[in-house]
């Protein structure tokens, strides 16, 4: 029985320090996508009137394509959370 108590001990402790570690991590990732971010955003938006007309229509779809995307990925990532939440 010490024995089980002791390993379920140590595996508690582990899983502490991992989430430790994870929580360290995620906030250095929200701090380096929120430098991204102001970066982006003091960025002059890109002039594409030089590639004509038919690439311009290739970028727009690409884009309605990438908005599309996103927004079920963010559907799919509140259905994760809404399921891990409950």
């Amino acid at each position: 029985m010490d024995r089980a108590v002791a390993a379920l001990s140590a595996e508690r402790d582990e899983a502490v320090a991992r989430v430790a570690r994870l929580t360290e991590l995620a906030e250095e990732l929200a701090a380096e996508s929120a430098r991204l971010d102001e970066a982006v955003a003091r960025l002059a938006p890109p002039d594409y009137a030089p590639l004509g007309e038919r690439a311009l229509r290739i970028l727009e779809l690409a884009e309605e394509e990438a908005g599309a995307l996103l927004g079920a990925a963010r559907e799919e990532a509140q259905a994760f959370r809404d399921e891990a939440d409950a």
